[in-house]
């Protein structure tokens, strides 16, 4: 089961999910955006992540149907979405006015989140030197039973490149995907089919570096067909002062 950046998919959709109300109420405040002109006052306040649902639900009420997962999972959720492949979508032209300045706005909010990334990335970077050769060293005591993983966190390490950084809302992320070969102690997982994760979060604000592990199995039990057995192995680390690290906590789900 192929799970490309899983992470970011997870958590745009989380945020969908805990701002649907939000969103919602910020729409109705802006009034029906395919009748009226809106301002760059009226968007003001607006994350990233409201700033697009805004901007497709022009689409949406139109009936688009959206190949994006996130867009349509979001709009599929909507009692008025009525997706029609066949149908053709036409804009009035104060919906394509509005649409080019909420993706001027977008485009300022990921301005802003490049300069973010650029001021915190002198930490980032030293703290990642600190962590790769003593990463390479470490024996993981601290991971428990999740030594298991040592092999791809070291490796994991190495491959992580300071120019290269995707940016949400949250944190700055780093995603490689590995084939984990080593699963749950669990009996009836014989084979492992599934792609797993593993990626590091980085948060300048509250000044904690994360690596996650998604590990995920693909395996028949009593006969019935393939099941899927997920779990997330989060190790977090406190940044201090001087951009050095300290371990904090493992925590597991699934």
């Amino acid at each position: 089961m192929k799970k490309p950046l899983l992470y970011i998919v997870m958590i745009l959709l989380s945020c969908c999910t805990q701002q649907e109300n939000k969103t919602a109420s910020s729409t109705q405040s802006l009034g029906d955006i395919s009748e009226s002109l809106i301002t760059v006052e009226q968007l003001q306040g607006k994350t990233a992540i409201e700033l697009r649902l805004l901007r497709n639900e022009i689409f949406a009420r139109k009936g688009y149907v959206f190949k994006d997962v996130i867009l349509n999972d979001y709009f599929l959720k909507k009692n008025w979405y009525k997706p029609n492949e066949q149908k053709e979508i036409i804009l009035t032209d104060i919906e394509k006015q509005n649409i080019e300045l909420i993706k001027k706005v977008e485009k300022q909010y990921a301005a802003n989140s490049t300069q973010k990334t650029a001021k915190s990335s002198n930490c980032l970077n030293k703290t990642i030197k600190k962590l790769k050769p003593e990463f390479a060293k470490s024996d993981f005591d601290f991971l428990g039973r999740y030594r298991i993983f040592s092999k791809e966190l070291k490796d994991f390490l190495k491959s992580i490149d300071i120019n290269d950084l995707n940016t949400d809302e949250d944190g700055y992320v780093f995603s490689k995907t590995y084939y984990l070969k080593r699963n749950w102690d669990l009996d009836h997982i014989k084979d492992d089919e599934c792609e797993d994760e593993i990626f590091l979060r980085y948060d300048d604000e509250n000044k904690w570096i994360s690596i996650q592990i998604n590990n995920c199995s693909l395996y028949r039990e009593k006969g019935e067909e393939d099941q899927i057995s997920e779990q997330s192995i989060i190790i977090q680390f406190i940044i201090e002062n001087n951009c050095s690290y300290k371990f904090h906590k493992v925590t597991v789900a699934g």
